[in-house]
């Protein structure tokens, strides 16, 4: 990431909307502006653990997990509030359970749609840990329209499921209905990012 660069873009933004770069209030506007993006847009990395389950083969459901992402289109926050479950192989290992939020801030912190954050999440856990299936439901609230264009204050919500989780419909159906029941919200008309 190139702070230099963001601070010059933001001067030229400044300029651009008619405000006046020498007042006090703009002065340090530029390099507060790419500090803020160096801070949200920079992702923890995951260093992954893996640990032995002792034959424990029931769904594992990380909910309500609270993470920021911008919108590439038009550089707004998107809120997000993601759950992630996932189904271990009988004799392979879980992820430390740091680890799946660890993944879920390394694919949202950037300047991503959604869709793609929900796809890369499950991707990311299949390919990691070896599961018998994994699954993701993210809700999502869009700045870029809720501030500009149909000025909504609706949610998106997106899927993505994979293995026994998009095989099976009575494990799709327990993910849905535990992250329902932890987030206190219907999975009406969810899109399936996947």
């Amino acid at each position: 990431m190139n702070q230099k660069l963001i601070a010059v873009g933001v001067l030229n933004i400044l300029e651009g909307l008619g405000a006046d770069i020498k007042h006090p209030d703009f002065k340090e506007t530029p390099r507060r502006v790419a500090n803020m993006y160096r801070e949200v847009l920079s992702p923890p990395r995951v260093k992954w653990a893996k640990f032995p389950h002792n034959g424990y083969n029931e769904m594992i459901v990380c909910n309500a997990h609270h993470v920021w992402g911008f919108c590439p289109h038009h550089l707004l926050p998107v809120e997000m509030h993601v759950a992630v479950g996932y189904l271990p192989k009988s004799n392979g290992y879980v992820p430390g359970l740091s680890k799946v939020p660890r993944v879920i801030e390394t694919k949202a912190r950037r300047l991503v749609l959604q869709e793609r954050v929900t796809v890369d999440i499950v991707d990311e856990l299949m390919k990691q840990c070896k599961l018998l299936g994994a699954g993701c439901f993210i809700r999502g609230r869009h700045l870029c329209m809720t501030m500009r264009g149909v000025k909504t204050n609706g949610v998106v919500t997106t899927s993505a499921l994979r293995g026994v989780f998009l095989e099976k419909p009575e494990v799709r159906a327990e993910f849905f209905t535990l992250v329902q029941g932890a987030n206190g919200n219907g999975h009406n008309g969810h899109h399936n990012g996947g």
